[in-house]
């Protein structure tokens, strides 16, 4: 017994030998080494940008940032990575982390063509803040710096656009198109300027080459979607909406854009607009007017309770950011209570309404009809 036991933990020991897992010099009585861990190859950065440049044109533009995130923990301090995460950040809703990145990036660069390209990038992200006036400043100084950069035109073009500017926009974004004609910022703001001017078919038409440019780009669906509702075309509207849902299940102002356009059809459906302004709310319960939204949601079925909560909830979390609700909500706000028997609170409304408008004739039409049914 005692010799088939020694030749079972011989045979066991020389398998284990065989696979590594027992070193020799133990067995003989020898120093013993500590092992070492085989080296895992380390991926290239520029192996890791071109994965998220392959995400980016899929048109998921969180997970390409987290790609990137990967690269640039490896570059720090690299100005073209550092202006691709910005930029997807500002178009994700969160121009003002872009912004903060990029003014931290700029207390470092040295290379003027790298300043200008961040400061591209900068101009960018104030005007989605709606600081036009400073984005219009750091477009002018990037192009300064670096006259073919062709995101600062293009981005120019943007903020010029917003400010009611449109020759000098269109001409921006033609410079921008005349350095890189493919540039999807550059065939984007061509298009939004021409939105803005009402031109919608126009718009359209850019908007569409520049999905052709790229690929699957969230916010171009938006914005197509943006001028079929202008025209009036709904249904065209919300299939471009969703579009944009399918690149980008977090795009909070989809939601809102979805209610609103159930709301408008011409059988609004206001029971499928609440679910939408529902779901933007899950994911941002700091957007007031998805609260606005739901209020009128709520209005048209008839649901003037729940109407008045829901305005409520606005008003309050609009005060938070420093906002107030349009004067046609608290029109709303003031037939809803008029129709539960709140004379007195729907007064308050329209009182408001005509003092926030200015007293918009329009506005005072409606408060004036309010009025007249309260003295009933």
């Amino acid at each position: 017994m005692f010799v088939l036991g020694a030749l079972l933990i011989s045979g066991y020991s020389l398998v284990q030998w065989r696979l590594g897992n027992i070193n020799v010099a133990s067995l003989l009585g020898g120093p013993t080494r500590t092992p070492v861990a085989s080296a895992t190859a380390t991926r290239d950065p520029q192996t890791v940008v071109d994965e998220g440049d392959t995400v980016y044109r899929t048109g998921d533009f969180r997970k390409a940032i987290a790609v990137y995130e990967q690269a640039l923990r490896r570059k720090p301090n690299d100005a073209p990575l550092i202006f691709k995460i910005a930029r997807l950040q500002t178009f994700v809703g969160q121009p003002d982390k872009a912004e903060q990145r990029l003014l931290r990036a700029l207390q470092l660069e040295t290379v003027n063509t790298n300043i200008a390209l961040l400061r591209a990038g900068l101009c960018m992200s104030l005007d989605w803040q709606s600081r036009v006036a400073d984005a219009i400043k750091e477009c002018n100084t990037a192009l300064e710096l670096d006259k073919n950069n062709a995101s600062a035109s293009a981005y120019l073009a943007e903020a010029l656009a917003d400010n009611g500017e449109f020759r000098p926009a269109r001409a921006a974004a033609q410079r921008a198109l005349d350095l890189a004609p493919r540039d999807p910022d550059a065939l984007r703001n061509m298009g939004y300027t021409y939105e803005l001017q009402g031109r919608y078919p126009e718009a359209i038409s850019y908007y569409g080459e520049a999905i052709d440019a790229v690929g699957g780009l969230p916010h171009v669906y938006l914005a197509i979607g943006r001028s079929y509702y202008a025209q009036g075309l709904l249904d065209k509207a919300i299939l471009y909406y969703q579009k944009a849902l399918e690149k980008d299940p977090a795009y909070v102002e989809v939601y809102e854009r979805l209610g609103t356009a159930y709301n408008t059809l011409r059988e609004p459906q206001p029971a499928d607009a609440i679910v939408w302004f529902k779901k933007g709310i899950a994911l941002d319960p700091k957007r007031y007017t998805l609260y606005t939204g739901r209020a009128r949601s709520n209005f048209l079925r008839k649901d003037y309770e729940g109407s008045i909560v829901d305005f409520t909830t606005a008003i309050s979390v609009s005060a938070q950011v420093g906002k107030t609700i349009s004067p046609l909500d608290y029109i709303y706000l003031g037939f809803a209570n008029e129709q539960t028997n709140q004379c007195s609170a729907a007064i308050t409304a329209w009182d408001t309404a005509v003092t926030i408008s200015k007293k918009d004739p329009d506005i005072l039409d409606q408060v004036q009809v309010g009025y007249k049914r309260c003295r009933k």
